[in-house]
């Protein structure tokens, strides 16, 4: 372990948060959906991108203080 590890894991984070956007947003994408799953798949998207870019800002933030 060195002193990148806990960034590194922010960005797994991140990652991960992107990768379940993609999944919460699929009912806002389906061809049946109506507006009310678009809506609520809409809301998830954006909720898990807020995640991950604060996690993303977090790992930035983190690495600027390393030397």
């Amino acid at each position: 372990m060195d002193e990148l590890d806990p960034i590194r894991e922010l960005v797994v984070e991140a990652m991960a948060e992107l990768e379940q956007a993609l999944v919460d947003g699929l009912s806002a994408q389906a061809p049946r959906s109506g507006k009310q799953d678009i809506k609520l798949g809409l809301a998830a998207l954006k909720r898990r991108i807020e995640v991950a870019s604060r996690k993303v800002e977090e790992a930035e933030r983190r690495l600027s203080d390393v030397s």
